[in-house]
């Protein structure tokens, strides 16, 4: 794979299309969004490791802290949904 496809797919999978909150209310739903995040995280920390010019660099980092606070707010709201009441 070229480095601008796995730009291409890391970037595509960072910044997916808008779910909307009916969307989410279904627990199965929402863990699966949680992996995805998850799996993205992964991928951004895989790119970081694999850039070395310093402006992808610098991307990688944005890329990985952006993937790092989405799969947190997720899981806290995954955590939050499955706490009794």
């Amino acid at each position: 794979m070229r480095l601008a496809e796995l730009l291409d797919s890391v970037s595509s999978r960072l910044v997916p299309d808008y779910l909307p909150a009916p969307a989410l209310a279904a627990p199965a739903c929402l863990e699966e969004v949680v992996g995805q995040a998850w799996r993205d995280w992964r991928a951004a920390q895989h790119y970081f490791d694999a850039v070395s010019e310093p402006g992808l660099v610098d991307h990688a980092i944005y890329l990985v802290q952006a993937a790092e606070h989405r799969y947190d707010y997720l899981l806290k709201q995954a955590k939050a949904r499955k706490a009794p009441a």
